[in-house]
């Protein structure tokens, strides 16, 4: 679960049985956040995101476009946005 609070942006304020359903709907059919660190069908595991840089998880084939991005996710940059919120 505290991966998940770190992938979602959530914090000690937020709803985390909210953000577990968004994740659910939204993010889960491509990633995980198992702890055995096991990638999603579409995309990888998303344990320990924040602090990485975009498009270095060692075994998973990136764009080029994401690897070549320079970013490094932080809690901001993980918020879901409106184009994430449930419709």
């Amino acid at each position: 679960m505290l991966a998940f609070l770190a992938v979602s942006g959530l914090d000690a304020q937020g709803d985390p049985a909210a953000g577990q359903a968004v994740f659910e709907q939204k993010c889960s059919s491509c990633h995980s956040v198992a702890a055995e660190l096991t990638h999603g069908l579409l995309g990888p595991n998303l344990v320990g995101v924040v602090g990485r840089t975009a498009g270095t998880v060692a075994g998973w084939d990136f764009s080029p476009a994401l690897k070549d991005s320079k970013v490094i996710w932080t809690e901001e940059n993980l918020k879901p946005n409106e184009s994430l919120k449930a419709k």
